[in-house]
């Protein structure tokens, strides 16, 4: 796998482009000539309208001193020739390199060593990039013998990464980001790296596709670390180069690891997958000169229930075993509750997969944890087959939701049928300032939505919108911006399409942190109060948003957190929200809130998450999700028993859309309530096997 060049025939590669040049550049390749005779050159960067201005890379003769050598001409200056301290071997692949530092730093090596350095300070213009010949005004140094694997990078490499390349390693394993040029030479003058630097063959080079370089094994590219649902699909890859034949086989890493029988292409696919498919893998790569392992690839198995007790019907006094087969990695934890799933429920000792006792009425829950998948939230990663299609397109040219910004919290409503799922955003045809309404949509299954037909729903103009639902009526809060106004309003209604107007419900005020306006509210219930997380700014050169607390007994009248400001931006340059924060959504996991919002640094929105044990004092968690694009808003969802995230993405002409994308809350999932009830039949005597005492250890 090498080009055949003869200097007998004028034969070279060329492609009439200027690739590196500009220091810092590497240039590297192997070689095999069959001439000690003449000078030889590799590969050149020469302007072609003159003789002496070029960078080459060539093979002196026997009677120049036999090194491998590095020669740069500046029009008016002595050339300057760098060599290798050893001299080259005809008939046997060897490798060399050049490394332009700078003007008046270059060096050479062959193989990985020898160095030859200089530090003449030269300047040079070139046209034309060759490879087995130095192709200035006139032509010269054709090669004899064979190339291989050369590549140019736009960087200086290390001394490291010479010797690497040296030992095997192919050039796109190394610095591949920086690599400008990478011509395998197999059978033809292809640029490999994806540039498109395509070589042209002149006076007809031939190709060798059996004598090569040796090319050890190294691993380009492999999967993630994956976090997944039991019944997932799991699927692993690794991307290596090397001299074929490739060999794989994937491992499973940790205790109780070994090979996966059968597992030897370079993709391992498992699918429905449980916690016993969680843990570390890896792959091996193998070929005739050498062996590579890919990094390890942890696997987390998100708490899933394969099974549990059914609803039963017993007789007093019996002794009975409930039972809930969870599945997670790392291994699950369980915790059984009786009459709810407040801490207040939970059975004190009940920390097993079963729950033997003697027979009460009463109904029972298990909660499936594992622990070492919680409150992860360094890498938000698209659900596989959706990152490409909005789940919620903006309409046509002529629809209210043209355009899309800013949608609002998704409702989950599992006992409802064809709408489970209801999402509220603000749509928008002409202007964001100017006919900004809101809409809605629902969905049976969080992927396949449906635009209601009353669009939009709230005809004056509002945007930001959030809602709740207290009994039977849905309650819906968002910015008001009808007339230039600056408050937040509140609407309600029984059917998410046809709203009553509740009026303002909360105004700016005072000439500090939200005198300009209040907005982007979030509104939730704990025992009979209303909470609001809402935006405040201030104008001052430009908007500056922080977060205020609002409480308030009916959902109309509101009380002000009387040390609001309660989380503004981290005035740290660097930070994705050093200036503004803007609350999304919210949700209580135990006593912790966890809040998703949008902050910005002057330049771009991002997405964050926040917790707080008291609404006040908050503490930021990772910085920021990496969503697809920079500007979101990160709202959660309930869905198929986990928390997700879905968020808005805007494109390249400035629409939003809806995206979905997974982020777990927590490691955490609820069994089905099992309800024992007692069957009283008179004079029957039954026998307690597990002779158990009626109290559990409860703490009601």
């Amino acid at each position: 796998m090498s080009v055949i060049l003869d200097d007998a025939l004028s034969q070279y590669l060329y492609i009439n482009e200027v690739i590196g040049g500009t220091e810092p550049f590497t240039v590297a390749g192997w070689y095999k000539t069959d001439d000690l005779t003449v000078n030889k050159a590799i590969w050149s960067l020469a302007l072609d309208s003159v003789d002496t201005e070029y960078f080459t890379l060539l093979l002196r003769s026997a009677a120049g001193g036999g090194f491998v050598t590095t020669a740069i001409a500046d029009t008016g200056q002595s050339v300057v020739y760098v060599n290798t301290t050893t001299t080259y071997t005809s008939n046997i692949w060897q490798h060399a390199a050049a490394v332009y530092t700078s003007n008046s730093s270059r060096d050479v090596y062959l193989n990985g060593s020898y160095k030859g350095t200089s530090a003449a300070s030269l300047y040079v213009g070139a046209s034309r990039t060759s490879i087995g010949c130095l192709y200035r005004s006139s032509i010269c140094n054709y090669f004899s013998g064979k190339l291989a694997g050369i590549a140019i990078w736009d960087i200086a490499l290390s001394e490291d990464e010479l010797v690497q390349l040296a030992g095997g390693i192919e050039p796109i394993g190394i610095q591949p980001e920086h690599i400008l040029a990478y011509w395998p030479l197999i059978i033809d003058g292809n640029d490999e790296s994806g540039n498109g630097k395509h070589l042209t063959g002149c006076n007809s080079p031939t190709f060798d596709e059996e004598d090569t370089p040796s090319y050890t094994p190294e691993i380009t590219n492999q999967s993630e670390d994956q976090n997944l649902d039991p019944g997932d699909t799991l699927e692993l890859f690794v991307t290596a180069s090397g001299t074929e034949p490739l060999l794989y086989q994937w491992s499973k890493a940790y205790e109780g690891g070994g090979d996966i029988e059968g597992a030897t292409e370079s993709t391992y696919t498992k699918e429905n997958v449980t916690g016993d498919d969680g843990g570390g893998y890896y792959c091996t790569v193998t070929n005739e000169y050498g062996t590579v392992k890919s990094s390890t690839i942890d696997i987390n198995v998100y708490p899933g229930i394969i099974d549990q007790s059914e609803n039963m019907e017993v007789y007093e006094g019996s002794g009975i075993s409930l039972f809930v087969e969870g599945t997670a990695y790392p291994e699950p934890t369980y915790q059984w509750y009786e009459g709810g799933v407040e801490e207040e429920d939970k059975i004190e000792g009940a920390t097993e997969s079963t729950l033997e006792f003697v027979a009460r009425e009463g109904t029972f829950y298990c909660k499936v944890t594992s622990e070492d998948v919680s409150e992860d939230f360094s890498s938000v990663q698209a659900l596989g087959g959706y990152e490409d299609t909005p789940i919620i397109p903006v309409g046509g040219v002529d629809e209210s939701d043209r355009f899309m910004t800013e949608i609002g919290n998704i409702l989950y409503e599992p006992n409802e049928d064809s709408r489970k799922y209801k999402q509220f955003y603000t749509g928008y045809n002409s202007g964001p300032s100017t006919d900004e309404k809101v809409h809605y949509a629902y969905s049976e299954d969080g992927v396949n939505w449906t635009k209601s037909s009353f669009n939009p729903v709230i005809s004056d103009r509002a945007e930001d919108p959030y809602v709740l639902k207290v009994g039977s009526i849905y309650y819906l809060f968002a910015e008001d911006k009808q007339g230039g106004a600056t408050d937040i309003k509140r609407w309600h209604s029984s059917d998410c399409e046809t709203w009553v107007d509740d009026g303002v419900v909360l105004e700016n005020e005072g000439v500090d942190w939200e005198s300009h306006d209040v907005s982007s509210p979030i509104v939730w219930m704990e025992e009979s109060i209303w909470y609001m997380l809402y935006e405040g700014r201030k104008l001052n050169g430009s908007l500056i948003g922080k977060m205020g607390l609002a409480t308030s007994e009916d959902g109309l009248n509101w009380t002000k957190y009387g040390s609001n400001p309660v989380f503004v931006g981290s005035g740290v340059n660097g930070d994705f929200d050093k200036n503004q924060v803007v609350p999304d959504d919210i949700v209580k996991i135990e006593d912790t809130y966890y809040l998703t919002y949008h902050g910005h640094d002057g330049v771009e929105w991002r997405c964050g998450i926040a917790t707080s044990p008291d609404l006040i004092n908050w503490t930021r968690i990772g910085t920021p999700i990496q969503f697809y694009g920079e500007d979101s808003t990160p709202i959660m969802v309930y869905w198929d028993g986990n928390r997700y995230i879905f968020h808005i993405d805007t494109d390249t002409e400035g629409t939003y859309r809806g995206w979905i994308i997974t982020g777990w809350l927590y490691g955490e999932v609820w069994s089905d309530p099992i309800t024992v009830t007692i069957a009283v039949i008179s004079g029957l005597y039954v026998y307690n096997p597990f002779d158990l005492p009626l109290d559990l250890g409860r703490t009601d």
